[in-house]
């Protein structure tokens, strides 16, 4: 799509006319490009929407892009919001049963990357990660208690993990966390 049906903003409505661009359809292509895991081509659509953020009203962004039709639509947000928390941040939430899965696609050039005061159900919860010179070091913190967190991601083989300070084995669905604030420590194999 992006080689021969894409303007400035992103695809085009129809290939043939070759003008009109939608953050709805320019989302969804992010969001197809963050489910496939190309993390840095997601990042490029998301980019034409911002590009676009305030131009008709201060603090919105156009249902046509880059400038005209509705200012005020729902789905302006989805094409930012849904490949950065689900997809990016790896962030699925399963709020009934009190359990966050966590399982970061970091874009290329990345060395670090925050979300905070993210709502979850009742609770509301922050996450970095951070690349330092000892290692990884993931940092998820809810406001309320009883609540799990699972961090997946890829580690290098070998790797060790710390949980709070404390050695700590991943299992297959990754590392179970249950306090309030957790720091998740990965060293690669030396």
């Amino acid at each position: 799509i992006r080689a021969e049906n894409v303007g400035e903003y992103g695809p085009y409505l129809s290939a043939v006319d070759r003008q009109a661009m939608m953050t709805i359809a320019t989302g969804v292509q992010a969001v197809a490009e963050a489910q496939y895991g190309r993390v840095d081509e997601a990042l490029w659509y998301v980019g034409r929407i911002v590009e676009t953020f305030g131009r008709t009203l201060p603090g919105s962004i156009s249902e046509m892009m880059p400038d005209y039709g509705c200012f005020a639509q729902a789905w302006t947000n989805y094409g930012i919001v849904v490949p950065l928390v689900e997809h990016i941040f790896g962030i699925r939430p399963d709020a009934a049963q009190k359990t966050v899965v966590v399982d970061p696609h970091v874009p290329t050039g990345w060395n670090s990357m925050r979300i905070d005061d993210l709502p979850v159900g009742t609770n509301t919860i922050s996450f970095s990660r951070a690349r330092s010179g000892r290692g990884i070091e993931y940092r998820i913190d809810g406001r309320e208690s009883g609540w799990t967190f699972v961090l997946r991601g890829e580690a290098p083989a070998g790797a060790r993990y710390y949980v709070n300070g404390r050695p700590a084995a991943p299992t297959g669905s990754g590392v179970r966390l249950t306090g309030k604030r957790n720091v998740v420590l990965v060293v690669p194999r030396e």
